[in-house]
């Protein structure tokens, strides 16, 4: 034990090592570590105790210590074991992925070159240190940049304009999709669109993986609060953030195929939030019935699906049609607080027509004069005030959407954290998690042949978070589990 005398020495570090230090390579080499590194890791110590203690405090002062230690504490914990483990990773496979997205850019780019009026210096040589990739000059497609030196200038924008296509600012997708949706085909625009869209997914897709591998797995970093409601989220590499229709979570995947991936996710998990918050607010179980009863032949309503049909008069809806699309994505919008638009209008009216409740619930708590929201397992969460006034909101009031949101994402993080618990308590030998991606967690099923095994120990957790949360009315089939090759074959 130091004492203050000795504490005082320690913190007393010459400036010049304090930034030394503050670099990660200062900490990645084999070297041993030295007296003065010793002392400045001593010093972070001493430092990270006090904001500790001084923040236990402040938990303690607007009531979320318990909250802290019965989730955020054992989270905390857990997080770097998930990390340290990483995922199975097809490398190869997706190498050749990143290739084939170079070949189709160049292919691109041919095509480009081939529609695009000749380079006013096409043919010339460029200077020897010039950063373009180019030898001669001709147009790279690139954002264009009017301060950049020209031998370096990005030129998209000259191209497009040297075409007779006047009135763009600049090349971003968003402008060129803009461009072709207003003034209809044009195969210029088309053809630079795709190109550099294509590029930019390689060069993503590229980096992704970079930094991120090792042995055959992929590491990411795991942040216990990583949004306003709670939520743990992924960095570098960002796996939450592969595209769900994509191929990409298919290379998520034991190339030798001794391990298996296993998705379990929590289904419909805000809407069930939702009937809870409702049916404790105004007695209205409406929609609390939906998971809580069973039709006459023992399955379960897909609401997505009968809201679909109310709003279009359509009986002939199944899972595939766009019209149960978009009921889905409206019933979501609605657990979120949002409110209508001409699309959606006849969404919205067939989903407060059967559930009254819900409506007046959000009428009356989006506008209460009060910035702390708090979940259902008495997490707290600070809503944002408006900055300007507009159709529904007033100035200086808290945000209504942010007001209705609360609640119900918050909610969503303490039981998906709370099942992250339950699982780490009584995780197999045959199966380890690897990382929760929003309401789903991901899991290598170790040995492929206690798929079943698996799948009742993850449910089971999943089903006890649910039940100590929102009752067991709501925790019927609310989890959906499937064991594949590869994470986007489980989905």
């Amino acid at each position: 034990m130091l004492h203050k005398a000795e504490w005082s020495n320690v913190i007393a570090i010459r400036c010049e090592s304090k930034k030394r230090y503050q670099k990660v390579g200062a900490w990645v080499n084999d070297s041993p570590i030295d007296e003065e590194a010793g002392e400045y890791a001593l010093a972070d110590v001493k430092h990270l105790e006090d904001l500790y203690l001084k923040l236990l405090g402040r938990l303690q002062s607007i009531g979320q210590l318990e909250t802290f230690e019965k989730m955020e504490s054992p989270i905390q914990q857990i997080l770097p074991r998930l990390m340290e483990r990483g995922a199975p990773l097809d490398v190869a496979t997706w190498d050749t992925a990143v290739e084939r997205l170079g070949k189709e850019a160049r292919s691109l780019y041919k095509t480009a070159l081939r529609v695009a009026p000749d380079h006013p210096r096409k043919g010339e040589r460029k200077r020897p240190k010039s950063k373009t990739n180019l030898e001669t000059w001709d147009w790279n497609f690139g954002s264009y940049n009017p301060r950049t030196q020209d031998e370096n200038r990005q030129d998209a924008l000259l191209a497009l304009q040297m075409a007779g296509i006047e009135g763009l600012g600049d090349v971003r997708d968003s402008t060129l999709e803009a461009y072709l949706r207003d003034e209809g085909e044009n195969e210029l625009v088309q053809a630079i669109l795709d190109y550099r869209q294509k590029l930019s997914q390689k060069g993503r897709m590229e980096n992704f993986v970079k930094g991120a591998i090792l042995g055959g797995r992929i590491y990411t970093q795991l942040h216990s609060y990583g949004t306003e409601t709670g939520r743990i989220t992924t960095s570098d590499a960002h796996l939450q953030g592969l595209d769900k229709t994509g191929e990409w979570r298919e290379y998520l995947r034991d190339p030798k195929g001794e391990s298996k991936i296993l998705r379990a996710d929590l289904d419909q998990i805000e809407l069930r939030i939702l009937a809870r918050v409702v049916a404790d607010a105004t007695g209205d179980e409406s929609l609390l019935s939906v998971y809580r009863d069973p039709l006459p032949d023992g399955s379960f309503e897909d609401l997505h699906t009968s809201t679909a049909r109310t709003a279009t008069g359509k009986k002939r809806i199944t899972k595939k049609s766009p019209e149960r699309t978009k009921s889905k994505a409206t019933n979501f919008s609605i657990a979120y607080g949002a409110k209508p638009n001409m699309e959606t209008k006849n969404y919205f009216d067939a989903f407060f027509e059967r559930f009254p409740g819900v409506q007046e619930w959000q009428e009356e708590f989006g506008e209460i004069d009060d910035f702390w929201c708090t979940s259902l397992a008495g997490r707290k969460r600070f809503v944002d005030p408006y900055l300007t006034d507009g159709r529904y909101r007033r100035q200086g009031w808290p945000n209504r959407e942010q007001r209705l949101n609360a609640p119900i994402q918050t909610t969503g993080t303490d039981i998906m954290k709370l099942a992250i618990i339950k699982m780490m308590e009584t995780e197999p030998t045959f199966a380890r998690l690897l990382f929760p991606a929003h309401d789903e967690a991901v899991i290598e099923l170790l040995d492929p042949t206690k798929e079943e095994e698996s799948i009742e120990w993850v449910t089971e957790c999943m089903e006890r978070a649910v039940v100590e949360i929102l009752g067991e009315d709501l925790a019927k089939n609310v989890v959906d589990a499937k064991v594949a090759r590869s994470w986007g074959e489980a989905a």
